[in-house]
């Protein structure tokens, strides 16, 4: 996995954007009842709207999951736990920023 990489997932991880996205992400069922449109349009919309929300949480983790999967799995088990563990409603939000740190210092050590 190249250090560029996880050093940029790593300051995603600390962007205010990856924060709002995961608030909706994690809680669909707060984001279905805050955003419920009638008919089959309105379930398009509603869909389009959480995916999107989704893929702001995770889209910088989902990139290095891409990247490992030609890499050991051992990068694969840890980074499916950690897109695991952000999406779980009751952990706090600075796990997120201590990924972002962690993801940040490997791609350091890599360089190094």
């Amino acid at each position: 996995m190249t250090p560029t990489l996880l050093i940029l997932a790593g300051l995603y991880q600390l962007t205010p954007l990856k924060h709002a996205c995961l608030k909706y992400c994690r809680t669909p069922v707060g984001f279905l009842m805050a955003e419920w449109r009638d008919g089959l349009g309105g379930a398009v919309r509603m869909g389009v709207k959480h995916g999107l929300y989704c893929t702001g949480c995770c889209c910088a983790l989902i990139l290095l999951l891409f990247a490992a999967s030609a890499m050991k799995p051992i990068w694969i088990v840890a980074l499916t736990i950690v897109v695991a563990l952000e999406k779980w409603p009751r952990l706090p939000n600075w796990l997120s920023y201590l990924f972002g740190g962690a993801l940040i210092a490997a791609g350091i050590a890599a360089l190094l």
